[in-house]
């Protein structure tokens, strides 16, 4: 059963239960655009190149560290997931807990 957007139910949203974005693919897309490397980002972000590799297959990355990566990249990733959210429901959801974040030039 779907799960309405209203009140206080972030936490249950059920988008956190399922993989409808593969973020570090959209990562590794965004290091080629920019011809940087995952070495470089490790680098960038202070984290072990093999750990960091390890988290770009997986389809979710820590909020902590997506974060690290939108700032060295310069891209707001989070951006996706609020893509997401607006296609599947067809308007801004939660921009008032997510301020800016959810706020894209598309």
């Amino acid at each position: 059963m779907e799960q309405n957007f209203t009140g206080k139910s972030f936490n249950k949203l059920k988008i956190l239960n399922e993989p409808i974005i593969h973020i570090g693919d959209e990562i590794r897309i965004h290091l080629n655009k920019q011809k940087r490397s995952v070495m470089w980002l490790a680098d960038e972000i202070n984290c072990d190149q093999s750990n960091l590799t390890k988290q770009l297959k997986k389809h979710f990355i820590h909020l902590k560290l997506l974060f690290r990566i939108s700032e060295a990249m310069g891209v707001n990733f989070f951006s996706y997931y609020c893509k997401k959210l607006k296609e599947k429901h067809n308007k801004v959801i939660y921009t008032k807990y997510i301020g800016n974040l959810c706020h894209t030039s598309d």
